[in-house]
């Protein structure tokens, strides 16, 4: 009878774990973009985020709702020492800063207002 509940309650644990991992990922505040691409919503994004160019806005999101993807691409700005591994970096370490490396030019925005 044991052996049978067993068999029974692990199946059903490992779809209730798969399920509550897919409403997680669906309560994040995402939108898609014209391409059909992962966007998280601009008014989940820090004001100096907001602030700054519609190119830069829209890395920041699509970086934001794909951290599969970003984890994937190593950063190459020297920021290694700030605690950077990937072009995924949402303010792991309370720095106040956020690499991104995928725009045609180095960024390094600082998005904490209390820091200088």
């Amino acid at each position: 009878m044991t052996r049978t509940l067993f068999r029974l309650s692990l199946p059903l644990t490992l779809v209730l774990v798969i399920f509550s991992g897919l409403l997680t990922a669906c309560g994040k505040n995402t939108t898609r973009n014209s391409l059909g691409l992962a966007m998280e919503a601009l008014d989940e994004m820090p004001a100096k985020v907001k602030a700054a160019p519609v190119m830069v806005q829209q890395a920041y999101q699509f970086n934001a709702a794909n951290p599969e993807i970003m984890k994937q691409f190593p950063c190459y700005c020297g920021c290694g020492s700030m605690g950077h591994t990937s072009n995924y970096y949402r303010d792991l370490n309370g720095d106040g800063y956020i690499c991104m490396k995928p725009l045609p030019f180095d960024m390094h925005l600082h998005v904490d207002n209390s820091l200088p």
